[in-house]
């Protein structure tokens, strides 16, 4: 049966050995080990006492918080709070990522390699990704992708050296989050690819543009300006090019 053993780490398991020459405990079958606001399961869990370090494999599965991570293989430190996860599929800021490798800095930030990104609803097959071959997440604020792939529909559509996707919300500065929508060989398109810049409370500037059919490309800018019980209003321009 399942056991819970109280100290500054609680694991249960069906199976739990204790090595008390090494100082490790084993947790086998169903094994589960909570510390803080982190939850690990997986079938076997290597806990090294004294380094206060986890091993995990079958399937192992990290909690924390909002965000999650499934791989096949996972080490974590919970004195330093790094870690990594070998081919891993995670849950982040609403947003879904599969990579080669992913590792958990004491900073909170999250960099993986080779990975794809997205943050479309239909997160089984989503319609779009970014593929990028660095990946760094700093949480509720931004992505960073180098050098970055664009698929729509599974299949390639653009190269980029650098890419950078806003996780804000709210009125702030920072690049749009992109609308993609149809594939390359009927025709599609690219929405609100630009950048918002607000300045102060005042004005604001956004610049945007539109890429249909893979063909034609349509610029908006659009700026807003208002100072309280004197003036309001905004001034906007559109500029088209087509292939």
């Amino acid at each position: 049966s399942s056991k819970i053993v109280k100290d500054t780490v609680d694991y249960a398991a069906h199976i739990i050995e204790y090595d008390r020459v090494n100082n490790i405990i084993l947790l086998r079958n169903n094994a589960v080990l909570k510390y803080k606001n982190i939850e690990l399961y997986a079938d076997t869990i290597h806990y090294l006492i004294e380094e206060k370090s986890i091993a995990a494999t079958g399937y192992p599965q990290w909690i924390q918080g909002n965000d999650t991570a499934v791989g096949d293989y996972m080490v974590y430190n919970l004195s330093s709070n790094r870690g990594r996860v070998k081919h891993t599929t995670a849950h982040l800021d609403n947003s879904k990522y599969d990579s080669k490798q992913l590792s958990i800095s004491d900073d909170e930030n999250f960099y993986m390699e080779e990975g794809d990104y997205t943050s479309c609803a239909v997160v089984d097959s989503p319609h779009y990704c970014f593929y990028g071959k660095h990946i760094k997440v700093i949480p509720n604020k931004r992505v960073y992708c180098r050098p970055v792939v664009l698929n729509i529909g599974g299949a390639p559509l653009a190269t980029l050296p650098y890419w950078i996707i806003p996780l804000e919300k709210g009125r702030r500065s920072g690049w749009l989050t992109p609308n993609f929508g149809g594939n390359p060989t009927y025709g599609g398109y690219i929405d609100n690819v630009g950048y918002y810049w607000a300045p102060n409370d005042y004005t604001d500037y956004l610049i945007s543009g539109n890429l249909k059919e893979f063909s034609s490309l349509v610029i908006n800018v659009i700026t807003n300006y208002s100072l309280r019980y004197w003036i309001i209003g905004a001034i906007s321009g559109r500029y088209s090019i087509s292939a």
